[in-house]
């Protein structure tokens, strides 16, 4: 497989869902509240009164005022954090597996998410002797294995699930092999 074959498209990056989730809910608040003042408006002929202590409030502001200020810096910080959060892309969230063909024209790209890889290695830690349970964690080029075993003396534990977990993981044919790091906690701590 050559690099030219490579499809950047194939590594996921995070959905900037957050960031949408929030304007939505507040480009809908406002919306609704613009339409029940405005039907309200059309309805009656005069503004609600409900009105009348904010539109006091906004006349008697002048562009000096600390409070217009403050107000004005809050939103402005909020609007770029928003706008940096939808627009920097995020870490990658999974590998890029060989997919091996004997027709060198055809090329097939395979992506392991974050998760799989973090379930594949627990779950095969999980069939070790000695271990009780684990759990992993996935970030970049890395997995972190937490292991409990009922072993007071775990000995070469930490290095048989490390090695274990790195060969299977290895056998699934990423790009990149990852690094396997593992904790080693006794159920009696």
């Amino acid at each position: 497989m050559s690099k030219t074959s490579r499809s950047k498209s194939l590594r996921r990056r995070p959905s900037r869902a957050l960031a949408a989730s929030i304007v939505a809910i507040i480009l809908l608040a406002v919306g609704s509240a613009a339409a029940w003042i405005s039907i309200e408006r059309l309805s009656t002929g005069a503004w609600p009164g409900y009105l009348s202590p904010a539109t006091r409030w906004l006349t008697s502001l002048s562009w000096n005022s600390v409070g217009l200020w403050a107000t004005a810096i809050v939103l402005a910080v909020i609007g770029v954090s928003l706008l940096l959060t939808a627009l920097v892309p995020g870490k990658f969230n999974g590998i890029r597996l060989q997919a091996g063909h004997e027709d060198r024209d055809r090329v097939t790209e395979v992506l392991l998410s974050n998760r799989a890889l973090t379930r594949l290695a627990t779950a095969h830690a999980d069939q070790i002797d000695g271990v009780t349970s684990s759990k992993a964690t996935s970030k970049g080029r890395r997995v972190h294995l937490r292991v409990t075993s009922p072993l007071r003396q775990p000995g070469d534990l930490r290095r048989r699930v490390a090695d274990a977990v790195s060969e299977r993981l290895q056998s699934t044919a990423p790009m990149t092999n990852p690094k396997v790091g593992v904790n080693v906690r006794s159920t009696d701590d």
